[in-house]
């Protein structure tokens, strides 16, 4: 009787490197993973302890999608200069760029939140504390009125719907200078520069039917149980029921989605 387990962990200790490019990933790869790792370790063992002959293999199975994965990415614009209206200014060229960009090439734009508001220009805090440093000290005053900027910000999330791709536009945004990095020197848009979340996937895996996922799980199956029958003839016994499966990971790409499960089959006794 297949016995089939879904296990949780909290932390990832380990995730098939193979399955990283995929533009969506399950949420809860990381620990499905971990927990899959966890669980064949502690199988192997007990197979071992009880004497009883298995074979472990790990295979994976596909489906195809009725229509590519939308792809999405989010992004900060932002102006930073001596006076709020300067920054102003230049946040909305770098928007008007973005928006001339994204209608050449059909992605869509939601606006999100919009702030200004004044921040500190470390760089030039410290250039000052150097300056006015004695030898052997360092100056700490702190911030003064020349060394506060302002920093006008817009949040846009973008989509490329269909066979859309967003690489080629975000690459445009990059040469036109619209920027990536942040006035803080922190990455705009973390969860989108993997490319529509290619680490965790929040979102995306939505966007696939549960029974693509179902046809693609009896692929991998399928395709296990072919591999432990080349194993089992070569090694001269008879395959016999499976004992365990473990899901590790579900990946969409493109217009595939892929499902990898380690499946334990016993040999039947002669």
């Amino acid at each position: 009787m297949l016995r089939q387990k879904w296990v949780g962990l909290g932390v990832a200790i380990c995730l098939p490197l193979a399955a990283m490019p995929a533009a969506a990933q399950d949420n809860s790869n990381f620990a499905r993973s971990a927990a899959a790792a966890l669980e064949l370790v502690g199988e192997g063992v007990g197979d071992a302890a009880r004497g009883g002959p298995s074979i472990l293999v790990t295979a994976t199975g596909t489906a195809r999608l009725p229509a590519p994965l939308v792809e999405k990415f989010n992004l900060s614009i932002e102006g930073v200069a001596g006076s709020a209206v300067d920054a102003t200014r230049l946040r909305d060229q770098k928007l008007a760029l973005v928006k001339a960009a994204a209608a050449r090439r059909q992605i869509s734009v939601e606006y999100g939140q919009s702030t200004i508001a004044p921040e500190v220009d470390q760089a030039a805090v410290n250039a000052r504390h150097k300056k006015n440093s004695a030898p052997g000290a360092f100056d700490t005053s702190p911030p003064i009125d020349s060394e506060v900027r302002f920093a006008a910000r817009t949040t846009l999330k973008l989509s490329a719907p269909g066979s859309g791709d967003l690489a080629p536009f975000l690459d445009e945004l990059h040469k036109a200078g619209v920027g990536f990095v942040s006035a803080g020197g922190a990455v705009n848009g973390m969860a989108g520069i993997f490319n529509a979340g290619q680490v965790l996937g929040f979102g995306q895996v939505a966007q696939v039917d549960p029974a693509i996922w179902d046809e693609a799980t009896r692929a991998a199956l399928a395709e296990a149980k072919r591999e432990a029958e080349v194993i089992a003839v070569a090694s001269g016994r008879p395959l016999g029921s499976v004992r365990q499966v473990t899901v590790f990971s579900r990946n969409a790409s493109g217009a595939e989605a892929t499902v990898t499960l380690s499946v334990r089959f016993d040999f039947r006794a002669p």
